[in-house]
């Protein structure tokens, strides 16, 4: 049995000063220094300040301002024509995880990964005795989102780095990690996973219940309490709890989560008007269930995003023309579709897509309102969770043409079989979650035989990927 000695570093919790001034501006993280977690968990703010340095660790490039969303993740999806050999992510695409521009990436998110967790158990293993220092119902706020960013982290690592669950709940899973300890971590069977997952998700929806704002609960004066929209909150872990019932095929209590997120009416659609004019709200901000603000989006953005000069370090991401309608199907009447006509724009005769363009600077008027976030679950998920869930196929393309409808496309036809749901919902994926790294996981939870564009067979060697070498030992027991 494997034994896995998680790589710790960095220990100290990042210490942030001040108050947050503004609702954009609540996850832009500046650390001024560094202190020791004995004076950082003194205080009410401390833990504020300590659960704010989990978000920012989040925010990196190693996890999901890059790797975990627009870059490797959908790279693996085959989302851009990565042909240059001198590219950055070209092994990438081709899945050779090995590869020694490859290799390193895959390592360092196991490792940031696992390191955030151990800064959410930091705060997890000093919270109960120090109950006495908060105010109101911070304590809940915190200990409920702090399991739940525990319980989300897990849940992706598992998704990357062991097989898919239809596989068999019996194989081997990941570590879960609920304590910070310099001991190695055992390894959990893939249901033993997913129970730790669940059990983290409903501790923290029991805390946040009655006690976030956003589920009706009484706003406090400080910002934890104001700013609850963006943050892990209560209807977020209702959505990561469908999430995962779905991944495990538990279709009665996935569809359930995502119904209740549904009826709550709590993030609505965009409409035309906010993706035209000065401000564009391009990733869909009042749908975001739970997302993060990232102060340095635009360096990705840039790099991956915007016309370079040819080179021999490639790191542009882009598709053909012809590629680009087929998947909006523009000969199908998608022409009209907003995530077509709204999110891919021309740079230098060549097309991009524009959901992440940072366009203006925080300084300008009408600047840094939708700029910055980068959404990790979406109302429209939740839509095609219950599509999914659905035996009745007209009730299904009811779901998916509610979607279809805010997307300014024609509905579908209620004749389609079970089967051709099935076929939309993917479709709808391919659409919605461009540059976002959730297709990867969809191709995987369905065991495709080829990830649609490429010519490489989809076994274990594509679908999990390698843990470092120096993170596990071998125990005989």
């Amino acid at each position: 049995m494997k034994d896995f000695k998680i790589l710790i570093t960095g220990m100290l919790l990042v210490f942030l000063t001040g108050s947050l001034g503004s609702c954009k501006k609540w996850l832009d993280v500046r650390p001024s220094s560094q202190i020791k977690e004995a004076e950082l968990f003194e205080n009410e703010l401390g833990f504020k300040d300590a659960l704010l340095g989990v978000y920012s660790k989040m925010s990196a490039r190693e996890l999901y301002s890059d790797n975990l969303t627009m870059g490797f993740l959908d790279v693996l999806a085959q989302r851009y024509a990565v042909n240059n050999t001198g590219h950055k992510l070209y092994f990438a695409q081709r899945y050779d995880y090995l590869n020694i521009k490859i290799r390193p990436r895959i390592d360092a998110i196991w490792n940031e990964m696992y390191n955030t967790i151990a800064n959410v158990n930091n705060i997890l293993g000093h919270i109960e005795e120090k109950k006495g220092v908060f105010t109101g119902s911070n304590f809940d706020l915190i200990k409920g989102e702090s399991l739940a960013l525990r319980a989300f982290m897990h849940f992706d690592l598992l998704r990357l780095f062991a097989p898919a669950y239809s596989k068999g709940g019996n194989l081997a899973g990941i570590p879960y990690v609920s304590k910070l300890s310099t001991s190695a971590a055992s390894l959990s069977t893939i249901d033993e996973t997913i129970g730790y997952i669940l059990a983290d998700l409903k501790e923290a929806e029991a805390l946040l219940e009655k006690n976030d704002p956003i589920n009706g609960a009484p706003v406090s004066g400080d910002d934890l309490s104001k700013f609850r929209t963006n943050r892990m909150n209560y209807f977020a872990v209702k959505a990561i709890l469908a999430r995962v019932y779905l991944y495990k095929g538990d279709k009665i209590n996935a569809a359930l989560c995502a119904r209740q997120v549904v009826d709550a009416k709590k993030h609505p659609f965009i409409k035309s008007a906010s993706l035209t004019g000065i401000r564009k709200d391009r990733t869909f901000s009042t749908e975001h269930i739970f997302s993060l603000y990232i102060s340095k989006l635009n360096e990705p953005v840039s790099e991956y995003f915007k016309f370079h000069l040819a080179g021999i370090d490639a790191t542009e991401l882009n598709h053909s023309e012809s590629n680009i309608k087929t998947v909006f199907e523009i000969s199908a009447g998608g022409s009209t579709d907003f995530r077509y006509i709204y999110l891919w724009e021309i740079d230098q005769s060549v097309k991009y897509h524009s959901k992440f363009w940072q366009e203006y600077s925080e300084a300008t008027v009408d600047g840094g309102m939708y700029t910055k976030l980068m959404p990790l679950i979406r109302i429209s998920e939740m839509f095609y969770i219950l599509a999914e869930c659905e035996a009745n196929p007209v009730t299904a393309i009811g779901y998916l043409n509610e979607i279809r409808l805010h997307r300014g496309v024609a509905a579908l036809a209620t004749t389609l079989s079970l089967d051709g749901v099935k076929e939309e919902i993917m479709k709808e994926y391919k659409k919605e979650f461009f540059s976002e790294g959730q297709l990867f996981y969809y191709y995987k939870r369905f065991s495709y035989p080829k990830v649609p564009g490429s010519t490489v067979v989809a076994n274990d060697k594509v679908y999990v990927l390698p843990v470092p070498d120096n993170e596990y030992e071998f125990r005989n027991k």
